[in-house]
């Protein structure tokens, strides 16, 4: 077989590889910002702190928010829970890009 072919085709699959482990980062990531609270189940994101951060800016310390089941769940102490979703993002992000990045550099080191 020719040798740029199997270079082209060794290339393939390796990007197809890296591919596959850049969606299964992902899909670990939306698992890691899944909230558990008060029996509901939320996504730590940008709209839920948002959300949360609103109320907190009325002085609210109760609301009820629809989780991820649509199930109304009554969250007492805001503080808490904007804490605990605030932590959980950071964290699942930041996890998110470490194993993204690693993703990437075994991409340019096998490109060059």
């Amino acid at each position: 077989m020719d040798q740029r072919l199997i270079k082209a085709l060794e290339a393939s699959k390796n990007l197809e590889s890296l591919n596959r482990q850049k969606k299964y980062a992902f899909e670990k990531y939306q698992e890691s910002i899944t909230v558990y609270h008060n029996g509901g189940s939320f996504t730590a994101g940008v709209e839920l702190i948002r959300e949360i951060g609103l109320y907190l800016s009325k002085d609210l310390e109760t609301a009820v928010f629809i989780d991820n089941e649509n199930i109304p769940i009554e969250i007492e102490n805001l503080q808490n829970f904007y804490h605990k979703v605030w932590d959980i993002y950071i964290r699942a992000l930041q996890e998110y890009k470490t194993e993204y990045n690693d993703i990437i550099s075994i991409l340019r080191n096998n490109s060059v």
